[in-house]
């Protein structure tokens, strides 16, 4: 039965146990059985891994990768709860009601986009302090003019106005004109590989965020969130894109030297496509269906500038991504 709190996620930190023995593995001391509590967090954070030259030995790992490794394990459980969460809404408007429900407190679908556009109108108007945006898709140029003074005047008032755009959108010229003009007077924006859903921000207390069960877009639907706890999830998810992403000041160029382009999952993807493996054997040994192959794909054409595996081969060739696990 199901008991309050059970999927409560711990938080990740670790012990005081469990960072005096990760010292002591790093210095290269053994483990001892009454290690053992302390040793289950350091290998639950693949901070460590048995040694493949001493049975019963303990060697460190990358930490960056490590920390990689957790970000990408944290963003997913993220992204499966907000699936779930999505349904919650469908799922009890098909049943039978013998009596009125209240709607789920905090959580409201918008059913097109002419809904989502003049909700987000009043909230970015009635803007107290702060409006965050990540934007995987391109902006069509009409888009931006009309947008622009709006957003212009939010800046000039002193208000922080943050973005992130997907790595491609350095190649466009409508992006890069309006990134150029934002930044000037005071914006922020970043790129990176577009991993992320379509998500407003306002005020860090109202969140517009696209449907995630189409991460292709091809519906219009979205959801407006104000659920406390929900949103500051959300805004976690953001501030971890953010720190993860490469300031642009606007202009049209590549994307910066050293910056990843590619994921642990696009790449193990690309690299079994290149292997010559259909898209049912990938989607098989990375757990995915064979449409989201295609949407992390399709993805990776548009971070890449590429549009066909060959391209996208070129590309791979020349790029420091190949040489990342």
């Amino acid at each position: 039965m199901y008991e309050a709190g059970e999927n409560v996620l711990p938080p990740v930190t670790l012990s005081c146990a469990a960072q005096e023995l990760y010292l002591e593995i790093t210095n290269g001391a053994g483990v001892s059985p009454d290690d053992r509590p302390a040793l289950e967090e350091l290998l639950a954070l693949e901070l460590v891994t048995p040694s493949l030259y001493v049975p019963g030995r303990f060697e460190p790992t990358d930490v960056h990768q490590a920390e990689r490794n957790a970000t990408i394990r944290e963003l997913d459980a993220i992204r499966r709860h907000l699936e779930r969460l999505s349904g919650v809404p469908d799922l009890f408007a098909a049943l039978p009601k013998k009596t009125a429900l209240a709607p789920l407190e905090g959580i409201e679908r918008l059913a097109s986009a002419d809904d989502a556009n003049r909700l987000l109108t009043t909230l970015i108007s009635g803007t107290e302090s702060s409006v965050w945006s990540a934007q995987p898709k391109d902006r069509p140029a009409w888009s931006l003019e009309k947008s622009l003074a709006r957003e212009l005047e939010l800046v000039r008032q002193g208000k922080q106005f943050r973005t992130i755009y997907p790595s491609s959108a350095r190649q466009r010229e409508a992006e890069s004109k309006w990134v150029s003009t934002m930044s000037a007077a005071g914006a922020e924006v970043r790129t990176r590989v577009p991993d992320f859903i379509r998500m407003i921000i306002i005020d860090g207390r109202t969140v517009v965020v696209s449907d995630p069960k189409d991460p292709e877009g091809t519906t219009t639907s979205a959801y407006c969130i104000t659920h406390p706890v929900v949103v500051s999830l959300m805004v976690a998810v953001y501030q971890q894109l953010w720190a993860r992403s490469e300031p642009w000041k606007g202009g049209r160029g590549p994307v910066p030297a050293g910056a990843a382009v590619t994921t642990p999952q696009t790449r193990a993807l690309y690299r079994m496509l290149r292997a010559g493996k259909g898209r049912a054997e990938v989607a098989r040994r990375l757990e995915i269906s064979e449409r989201t192959v295609t949407t992390l794909l399709n993805r990776l054409y548009e971070a890449t500038g590429t549009d066909n595996l060959l391209a996208l081969g070129e590309w791979w060739a020349g790029s420091a991504d190949r040489h990342m696990d």
